[in-house]
C-alpha cells in the first residue's frame, strides 16, 4: 500500500531502535518490563495487551529514519501513542511523511479520527 515509502514491519527491529533513541525506556514498576518493546511486539504481558498495535517504519535513502507505533479501535477511531525521528533526521519533513501516510491509509478505510497522544 505504501511502496517502499514506509513499510510494515514482521520484526519491529529497526523501529524500535528509532523509538528508543527518542524515548526513554517506558518501565512496569513491578514486573521490570520495558513496555516500549512489548507495544512494538504486539504482545500481551500481564495486565499489558497490545495486540492490535503495528508498528510502521519510513526509510530515507535505505535507512531508518522515523518509527511510529499506532493501532485502530474499531472503525473510527485510531491512536499513535508513540512517533520518533531520528536525531540527525530531525527537521526534515519524514515525521510529516509518515504521518501524511497514517493518515491516507485511515481515510482509505474509512477511519473518521486519529488520536496522538502528548
Amino acid at each position: 500500500m505504501l511502496q517502499g515509502l514506509c513499510k510494515y514491519l514482521d520484526s519491529p527491529g529497526p523501529a524500535q531502535q528509532v523509538l528508543q533513541e527518542s524515548f526513554d525506556p517506558i518501565i512496569d514498576k513491578a514486573t521490570k518490563e520495558n513496555l516500549l518493546l512489548l507495544m512494538t511486539k504486539a504482545e500481551v504481558k500481564g495486565e499489558y495487551d497490545y495486540r492490535g498495535m503495528y508498528t510502521a517504519l519510513l526509510t530515507h535513502q535505505g535507512r531508518a529514519v522515523c518509527a511510529a507505533v499506532f493501532r485502530a479501535f474499531g472503525a473510527q477511531l485510531a491512536e499513535v501513542p508513540l512517533v520518533a525521528t531520528k536525531a540527525d533526521a530531525r527537521r526534515q519533513g519524514h515525521c510529516r511523511v509518515l504521518m501524511a501516510q497514517f493518515e491516507s491509509i485511515l481515510k482509505e478505510v474509512s477511519h473518521r479520527r486519529c488520536l496522538l497522544q502528548c
